[in-house]
Parts: C-alpha cells; sequence; structure tokens
C-alpha cells in the first residue's frame, strides 16, 4: 500500500510538471506508461549533453531534470525517515530522541532567558515520561515474537493518540517508550502519564496458545522526570544534561515496577 501511494504520489507531481510545461507529446506519452527513450535513469549531465548534440529539446530536457529533481527529493525524504523512524512501531527513534530533547532543553533554558516577556501560567519546564511494557518478555515465550511485535505497534498507536498536539512519542529501545511533553509541570505530566497507562490497559491482543486462540490485556509502568529551567540555566551544554534527565526517569520507572508495576511515579530526590 505504502508503494502504491508513493507511486501515485510521484506521477502526480510528474503530471503536474508536465501541464505547466506543455511538454511535447512523446514525453506526454512516456508519462502515461509509455517505456521508450524513458530519460528519468540519466544523470543530469548526461540530459544537458543530449540537449548539445541536438537529439533533445529543450523543452524536453527540461521536463526530465523536473521528473530527476521530484526523484532525488523523494529519495532524500526515504532516507530521512530511515534515519529518524523506528522501521516495527513506526514512531520516532532513539536517536532523534536524543536530538529532540536536546533542543527542547536549549529552547527551555533561552525561555528562561526571556521569562519577563512570557505569560506568568506557562510552565517554563519539559518532561519526560518513559513508559515500559510490563512482563513484556512474558509475551514473547507464551504468544511468540510475532504477537509480541504487535504489541509494540499497538502500544505506539496508543501512546501516539494520546499525547497532545507538540508532544511527541520515541521508541527509546525494546518495550520501552519515551514521551516528551512540552511546558508541562509536575501535574500535567502526571496527568498525562495517568493517560498513557489507562489507555495501554483498555487494549486487547490477540495471540494462540497451542490451537487455541486466546485475548489479553497488557499493563504499563512509567516513570516521570520534570525538567524545569531553573535546573539547565547555568548549563549550556544540553548533551551533557541528556543521561542525567533520563537516569532520573529510569529510576522513577524502577520504582513503579518494583511497588506493583502498572503505576505511575514522578521522579524525587528520594529516588
Amino acid at each position: 500500500m505504502k508503494a502504491t501511494q508513493t507511486n501515485i504520489t510521484f506521477n502526480t507531481r510528474i503530471q503536474d510538471i508536465a501541464r505547466t510545461m506543455g511538454i511535447s507529446p512523446r514525453a506526454r506519452h512516456l508519462i502515461h506508461g509509455g517505456t521508450t527513450n524513458d530519460l528519468s535513469t540519466l544523470k543530469p549531465e548526461d540530459i544537458v549533453t543530449l540537449v548539445r548534440e541536438g537529439v533533445l529539446k529543450d523543452q524536453d530536457a527540461l521536463f526530465w531534470l523536473s521528473v530527476l529533481a521530484v526523484q532525488a527529493e523523494q529519495e532524500a525524504t526515504h532516507h530521512e525517515k530511515l534515519a529518524t523512524i523506528d522501521e516495527l512501531s513506526g514512531v520516532y527513534n532513539r536517536r532523534t530522541f536524543i536530538d529532540t530533547f536536546s533542543r527542547e532543553l536549549t529552547r527551555l533554558r533561552a525561555k528562561y532567558d526571556r521569562n519577563q516577556y512570557l505569560a506568568k501560567d506557562q510552565p517554563l519546564a519539559v518532561s519526560l515520561a518513559i513508559v515500559d511494557i510490563d512482563h513484556f518478555k512474558n509475551i514473547n515465550d507464551v504468544y511468540g515474537h510475532s504477537v509480541g511485535d504487535r504489541v509494540i505497534k499497538g502500544i505506539a498507536r496508543a501512546l501516539t493518540k494520546s499525547i497532545r498536539g507538540g508532544d511527541t512519542v520515541y521508541r527509546y529501545g525494546g518495550e520501552e517508550f519515551a514521551v516528551l511533553l512540552g511546558e508541562t509541570n509536575e501535574k500535567e505530566a502526571h496527568k498525562a502519564a495517568e493517560r498513557f497507562r489507562t489507555t495501554i490497559k483498555k487494549i486487547r491482543f490477540v495471540g494462540m496458545v497451542g490451537n487455541k486462540k486466546k485475548t489479553f490485556r497488557i499493563t504499563a509502568s512509567v516513570g516521570i522526570v520534570v525538567v524545569h529551567a531553573e535546573d539547565i540555566k547555568k548549563n549550556k551544554m544540553t548533551d551533557t544534561l541528556i543521561p542525567i534527565f533520563v537516569d532520573r526517569a529510569d529510576a522513577a520507572l524502577y520504582e513503579a515496577k518494583h511497588t506493583g508495576r502498572d503505576r505511575v511515579v514522578m521522579w524525587h530526590k528520594g529516588l
């Protein structure tokens, strides 16, 4: 389905180029499925050479150069997606999380520097929630890894639907997801994390045990850390702060796991 949609998008854009340029009947024939003299596999310099040798008209050369530009743009978009998206879950990957968290911390410090211009009720904070599926190994052991993969995808969809606009979901690793919540204080972060937890708990999954189909539910534990502007105001190297705040969220998650699971814990200095 994705490949078909990509082809439709590509062909539509080529048709738009053709209409805009008023290309020759021969080139128009190629757009509609002709295969003779298809120049889309050539390099731009090769097309320029054909024009100089009188083999290709200027108008047709412009068309094929436009085709190459569209192809290059789509290839760049595809490679960017591979670099930022987790293939299994479809959400952003860990590398993108690190980059985005760093930018969020830099933005937070900048807001602190000009906080006199901000609304008084605007939180000078960003929150990180780490969501971990409880007993995930048991799911793989009982139902198989393919069902485990479906659980990962299901959780990713559930989290994506549960966040606010501007918040982002990442697959941090294995059965762990990270959610960045911009301009969010403790109360709002805890409310969001409870929403994640209860949403996950309602999902039904189906797996086979022997010859029997079974429906099961899962739970998740959530650890939260809230980063206030005051926490980072003196440190301009935001990359060095990320491991500290991730460790704090992990400590809160550890507490959630060891006090019953299926719960939300906020990091505090006593953890």
